[in-house]
């Protein structure tokens, strides 16, 4: 019995003594893998080359952010959070922020809770804050607005979730003495700085009141629709601000990113051909 213990004892000590140093050369491959990718053109063997570097060394960074830059190029969220979360140290802020870049608010809101759970910090505190607003629930976003800018005063974020608070009608005393000599904004600043901080569901939905929309707004709510998956919506939008102006070269890229996304190899053409005029004019 004795001598069992002591061979473990002695496989643990040797196991303890090694482990450094495979840490090193885990890391190492994978970082190669990573590098090797990046010279891949052919789709299949780039996320090849990836998934093996993400597999061989799941607490890497590189590898893990490689993964899921190359999820986001292809436009599938779920597959990014799905890298995340397979990581040994799932980044669960950034679970959070590419599910609330989705408008999946539901799970948004449980990743940053889980942030929270992890290590509160204002980053995962206006996380929550901004899913709240989007899930209707203003009073208790509030709240977790106030604790961010308490935690952190130097916070821009926290700032703009307490604002938020403010322009969703909310009247809790903190928010008001924390958002204390911002000047008053007009309906449509409004709705611009909801859906820049976040607060995608309300500031869309302030938007399409307006009776009479600019260009750069039916850019904005094209974008919004693209990127919860709704691509027939963000096309038809893109369209409307088009017709407002076509020589718009935010409007032109959007639709060279929505036919790519379609596979409508003519019209992305078309989008790109004219993009270049645009870009060509710009500097004459």
């Amino acid at each position: 019995m004795i001598g069992a213990i002591g061979v473990i004892l002695v496989a643990a000590v040797i196991w303890a003594f090694f482990m450094p140093a495979i840490a090193r050369y885990r890391a190492s491959l994978a970082s190669r893998l990573v590098e090797q990718s990046l010279t891949q053109n052919d789709i299949k063997q780039k996320l090849s080359l990836l998934e093996q570097a993400h597999m061989i060394d799941s607490s890497s960074s590189v590898a893990t952010e490689a993964l899921v830059d190359f999820w986001k190029s292809r436009g599938d969220t779920a597959k990014a959070i799905a890298a995340y979360a397979s990581s040994s140290q799932p980044n669960f802020i950034a679970m959070g922020d590419l599910a609330l870049g989705a408008q999946d608010y539901p799970r948004a809101l449980k990743y940053y809770t889980q942030a929270s759970k992890k290590q509160t910090t204002a980053e995962s505190l206006v996380g929550e804050a901004s899913a709240l607003y989007n899930l209707g629930k203003t009073t208790e976003g509030c709240n977790k607005a106030v604790q961010a800018s308490k935690l952190s005063l130097e916070s821009q974020p926290a700032r703009e979730a307490v604002a938020d608070c403010i322009i969703l009608g909310d009247t809790l005393s903190d928010a008001v003495a924390l958002d204390a000599g911002r000047p008053a904004m007009s309906g449509r600043e409004a709705a611009y700085f909801l859906v820049d901080s976040r607060v995608y569901k309300i500031g869309e939905s302030r938007l399409l009141d307006f009776k009479q929309k600019t260009a750069g707004d039916w850019l904005v709510l094209s974008k919004l629709a693209s990127a919860r998956g709704d691509i027939s919506l963000a096309i038809a939008r893109l369209q409307d601000g088009l017709a407002l102006d076509n020589s718009s070269v935010e409007l032109n890229k959007q639709a060279v990113t929505l036919y790519r996304l379609t596979a409508d190899t003519a019209r992305q053409q078309e989008y790109a051909s004219r993009l270049q005029q645009l870009e060509f004019t710009k500097y004459q």
